[in-house]
């Protein structure tokens, strides 16, 4: 008897470690230098599903100018964001966090030009 309660107890310790182990999924918006054709989106695509411990790739094409913007979900108990830039940039296309703040904050009109006779 002393044995089965043991053996139950070492087992719900083991299995309760390894609830407390797993951490939050990770999600970081990478953009993508020097992708600039149709076929760039899923090669970035396959390139990041392809690193450990990513669980969800979601690549958006803009235009041709533009590039591409990955948002990655991964474990960051498993992988990191340079592991993501160094996958990105291993297939041929550099990365770089974006900064999602940066990027919510609409750009600042520019200075109405006046003609040169208003200056008098």
């Amino acid at each position: 008897m002393a044995v089965r309660r043991l053996a139950r107890a070492a087992t719900l310790a083991v299995l309760m470690s390894a609830v407390a182990a797993q951490a939050e999924p990770t999600t970081v918006v990478l953009q993508v230098e020097n992708a600039t054709c149709l076929l760039c989106g899923p090669i970035v695509q396959k390139a990041l599903q392809r690193v450990p411990g990513v669980t969800a790739v979601d690549v958006t094409e803009f235009d041709e100018f533009s590039g591409v913007v990955a948002t990655v979900e991964f474990d960051d108990a498993a992988t990191s964001t340079e592991a993501l830039i160094i996958a990105t940039t291993d297939v041929g296309y550099p990365s770089h966090p974006v900064d999602l703040l940066q990027a919510a904050t609409p750009p600042q009109p520019a200075p109405i030009a006046r003609p040169w006779w208003r200056f008098w």
